[in-house]
């Protein structure tokens, strides 16, 4: 799961934290991976990495518990780049990708 809450402005720019939290399963597939989080143009992305050919469904939410899916995709040998398609007009937004 990938959080990320834009914070105060520091010399005309914006402070944002991001957490990484990364679950192992300890049986089936290798776990998924978000990382390389980057803010372009007002949106959040991150690559997705995992086992190949796998059907990965990326979602968001603002509180942990209602869920939204915003991307469906299957995995190939390389990342998987995601780019967020709501600028980042929310307070906090959490991330997560799970098998379909």
């Amino acid at each position: 799961m990938v959080s990320g809450r834009s914070g105060a402005a520091f010399g005309g720019g914006s402070a944002v934290s991001f957490h990484i939290l990364m679950i192992a399963r300890l049986y089936g597939k290798a776990p998924l991976l978000l990382s390389d989080v980057v803010i372009t143009s007002n949106h959040y992305g991150f690559n997705v990495t995992g086992e190949s050919n796998s059907l990965v469904v990326v979602e968001a939410s603002t509180e942990i518990v209602h869920w939204k899916a915003l991307a469906t995709n299957t995995l190939g040998s390389t990342a998987l780049p995601f780019l967020d398609p709501s600028p980042m007009s929310f307070q906090s937004r959490f991330y997560r990708a799970r098998f379909q």
